[in-house]
This record gives structure tokens, sequence and C-alpha cells, in this order.
């Protein structure tokens, strides 16, 4: 096989302090796609003042400055930056994350690659669940993702090829972006099943509590606040621990004093390592993810590899991941009666066993970080021609 050398762009990577499902998507997916004998460098942004240019998973890993401004600025200075690099290489495929990758559509003009793009879910997706309340959440909804909607689809039009994270974001992109679905591969995210795993001493066997574990950003769209109102609904006693930051945290923080039960909710809002992030998985006995929208959901695979089961929403992609009943319990949306009633079920620890044993099977059987790098490569290869 031909080595192909590729340039993934991407805004966020090792170590992943923010935007979590993304960074996890680049950072594994690049470390396979190098097993598989793949010369991969990534171009991101220095968040963290770490080296400008080291090797990781064996992947070459350039960082270039940007400022910390909000929303769509930092990805505009990282292609003011990173085209100077991509000028000086010579790359069979670039490969961009949804509209961080405007600023390679020029250099097509004097080079000659294959441009791939992921669609990691839609700006409008991601609209339509924010409702505008205060100042902070109507810029983010009518000004940020507006601006990243129309990068997102000046890139995706000029692309080669996009790869949707699932079923429902194909369709999204289809429908939104004016792209044929001819031109749109699924390659769903994975889970390393060796790390994700049951680990049995973790777990509060003999509590007479149930745990309840969140992990992600505090936003809107994920629907936190439906899982903190279920908690005094509850027929059984609960302890929440929630996992991440956001601009939600001082309403959520709020709404659980005013509900008297912030005593069970513990809040983890720095970066934590992955060790500690599988031995969370394990020590929740429910993972609860009340979304309104995803593009995916990694979590819930990452849960589910260690045969914790999950309560989510019963929405597009989530039922692409979720065997309802049988791998975990998929509600509807924005109802905090059936969380609590969920919760309560899944107070039944033989229940759990079952589902969490069925969730791991389901895993191990169609989620793997092999499995996707190993279609990713094959669309490189028909494209480049190899």
């Amino acid at each position: 096989m031909n080595i192909v050398r590729v340039a993934m762009i991407s805004s966020v990577y090792h170590p992943c302090y923010h935007a979590p499902g993304m960074c996890r998507f680049v950072t594994e997916l690049s470390k396979y796609l190098v097993n598989l004998g793949i010369n991969l460098d990534v171009i991101t942004i220095n968040w963290h003042k770490f080296s400008e240019r080291e090797k990781f998973n064996g992947v070459n890993i350039y960082r270039v400055p940007a400022p910390r401004l909000p929303s769509i600025f930092p990805i505009i200075f990282q292609g003011i930056n990173a085209r100077h690099l991509l000028k000086k290489e010579k790359y069979d495929v670039i490969h961009v994350q949804g509209g961080e990758g405007w600023f390679v559509i020029p250099l097509r003009k004097k080079k000659k690659f294959v441009m791939v793009t992921t669609a990691l879910g839609t700006a409008k997706g991601e609209m339509k669940a924010i409702k505008s309340v205060g100042l902070k959440n109507f810029l983010f909804k009518y000004v940020h993702w507006n601006i990243l909607h129309a990068f997102d689809k000046h890139t995706m039009r000029h692309s080669d090829r996009i790869v949707a994270i699932s079923n429902k974001t194909k369709s999204e992109v289809v429908r939104q972006m004016g792209v044929s679905g001819s031109q749109i591969d699924v390659i769903y995210p994975g889970v390393d099943g060796k790390k994700f795993r049951s680990q049995p001493n973790s777990h509060n066997k003999n509590s007479d509590c149930l745990h309840l574990l969140y992990i992600g950003p505090l936003i809107q769209r994920k629907g936190l606040k439906y899982l903190i109102q279920a908690l005094p609904l509850c027929d059984i006693k609960t302890h929440l621990t929630i996992i991440g930051r956001g601009i939600e945290e001082a309403s959520l923080r709020s709404l659980a004093g005013r509900l008297g039960v912030e005593r069970e909710i513990t809040w983890i809002t720095n970066r934590i390592s992955e060790e500690d992030l599988i031995w969370h998985y394990n020590n929740a006995d429910v993972f609860v993810l009340p979304t309104l929208y995803e593009g995916f959901g990694i979590p819930l695979i990452e849960s589910m590899a260690c045969s914790t089961p999950v309560i989510s929403t019963n929405i597009p992609p989530i039922n692409e991941i979720v065997v309802n009943d049988k791998t975990g319990i998929l509600l509807p949306l924005q109802n905090t009666n059936e969380i609590a009633r969920a919760i309560t079920k899944l107070s039944d620890s033989d229940l759990r066993c079952r589902m969490g044993n069925k969730a791991r099977k389901h895993i191990e059987k169609n989620f793997s970080w092999e499995i996707s790098a190993k279609k990713l490569l094959g669309i490189y290869e028909e494209m480049v021609g190899v």
C-alpha cells in the first residue's frame, strides 16, 4: 500500500480541555489512522501554550496561535496561521472539521489534494435546541450559530467528500447544505474497548443510593435542567455527579438550590484524566443524557462500553446508538416525570446488570475506533486513487 499523506485540521486536539466530543473524535481517529499506515499531521489551535510542534501517538502535531475571542474568531485566526503550513507541504488529503476548513478552499487553485470534511452535527440543529433567554444565549443562538452555519455550508459545498458521524447528521447536511447524499459517508465514532470496560471494584454495590452521572458541557441543548428537576421526583435516594463546565453552570446551580437538591449533586468543573473518566463511568449506576440535540453522543457509547446502562432522549441519532429497553432507556424530549420514572426503574440492580451486559456487547459489535479508521482509510484511498 502506498502511504497516503493527510493533514487533519481541527480547532481542538489532545489534551481535551473543551469540546470533548470533537476532541476525542479527532484524537482517537488520527491515532488509529497512523496505526493503519497513514502519514498524518494535525494542525490545531495552541489553546494552552503547549509545544508548537510535537509527536503524540505517532501523529505530528502543529499548534498555531489564535486569540481567546468568542464565537468564530479563533478558527478564523487558526485558518490564517495554518494556511502558511499547508502552502509549504504536499498532502494527498486535507481533512477538516466542519466550517473550520474555510481557508483550505482557496489553496485548491494552486495545489492538488482531496478535501474531506467531517460533519459533527449542524449549526441549525444547535440553534433549534437553544432558547434565547438572556443576552449570552441570544448571541449564541442568532449570531454565533448563524455565522458557523455559513462557514459549514461554504466548506461542505466545496468538499470532495463529507463524513457524517450519524445518519441523522447526514440527512441534516443534505437538507440544510444542499449537498447530494451520494457525496456523504456515515462513519460512527468509536470507543477503545480495552480501556473503557467494566471495573467491578469501582461500583458502589453496597450503597443504598443510586449513583447518576452526566458528562458534557453545561449548555442548554444538553437538557441538564430536566435531570435536576427530576431528582426530587424520584422514589429512591440518588446522587448525581456532573462533570463539565459551560455558560449554564450558574443557572443550573441556582435551580438545584431552589429545588433543595444541591447536596445530592457533586460538580466537577476542572479537567479530569482519562483514567478518572473511566472510573466515573464505572462508579455510576446509570449515565443520564437528557439532550435536546446531538450530532452523535460519545459519552453514551463510553458509558455502555463500561457496562453502565444509560437514560437518554428518544431522538435521532440517540436511537441509532441506544437500543431502547435493552441497552438503556429512551424517553420523550423535556419530560422530567419520565426521567424520574426511568431512574426509579433502574434502581433494580438485576435490571441494571442485564442492561449493562447487553450494552457492552452492543458496543463491541458496532462501535470501535479501528472500524471507523478502516472505513475512513478506504475513503482516502478511493479518492486519492491508491
